[in-house]
């Protein structure tokens, strides 16, 4: 899992000069990747949660508009948008879906049409529930009050990194790693050197800038593609 002594110590150990000066500290790192890797990640590759509404529930109607309900994040995090969603008491199997499966292989033929038309009728029912997210926290269901409804939401990643999913940690920690570079170097640009006990050191901002600029462009474009959705094509 990836965790913060991770990060920075690969952000300093590929920003410090060698005499191992920095002009931020461990916190002031940290907030700066909370607020801009943080929720650029997020928007390419969120984190999922879940949260239960109960339309019935004055706690989660709007107080003006109908079929409109407010959904809660537990950690108070952003949320980006609903992917799902989920209500108790099947449609499809109000629409006539078979509860069970078939019995016998020759049942299946009468058990695929069942569950085909049950399909096929979705669109028209009266149960057809649709819903469209409202940022902050809103979700529209229509035809409205379903009951008890789980809605699967994308949200920005917790700031401690718990999230994060392993296969990502290279390009979050460059993702990190540009934009502190990016910051450094506008300070550092200001100057043209730095007096340490060491003596004068050329510290060369502009270099650190195009180079956070190179690094955050070739992980960005990495981020992009680890998330596109597959393609599935149906021949049949």
């Amino acid at each position: 899992m990836l965790n913060w002594n991770d990060v920075l110590r690969y952000c300093k150990g590929m920003l410090s000069l060698p005499q191992g000066f920095l002009e931020k500290t461990d916190q002031e790192l940290k907030d700066w990747i909370i607020l801009t890797t943080i929720p650029e990640f997020s928007a390419y590759a969120p984190d999922i949660e879940w949260a239960a509404i109960d339309t019935e529930n004055s706690i989660y109607k709007h107080e003006v508009k109908q079929n409109h309900y407010y959904f809660f994040d537990e950690e108070e995090l952003p949320i980006l948008g609903v992917s799902d969603m989920f209500i108790s008491g099947s449609t499809d199997y109000i629409n006539g879906h078979p509860y069970i499966g078939p019995y016998s292989v020759n049942g299946i033929k009468g058990w695929a049409l069942q569950a085909l038309n049950a399909k096929l009728l979705k669109p028209f029912s009266n149960f057809n529930y649709t819903f469209k997210f409202i940022p902050p926290n809103i979700i529209r269901i229509l035809p409205g009050n379903p009951g008890l409804v789980v809605l699967e939401y994308e949200r920005q990643h917790p700031d401690d990194l718990r999230k994060i999913p392993a296969g990502f940690n290279t390009i979050f920690k460059n993702l990190a790693l540009a934009d502190v570079m990016l910051w450094i170097g506008q300070i550092r640009s200001m100057y043209s050197n730095v007096s340490t006990p060491f003596g004068e050191i050329q510290i060369k901002g502009e270099e650190l800038v195009a180079k956070g600029t190179e690094i955050k462009e070739k992980y960005m474009e990495l981020l992009k593609e680890a998330t596109i959705p597959p393609l599935v094509i149906d021949i049949g």
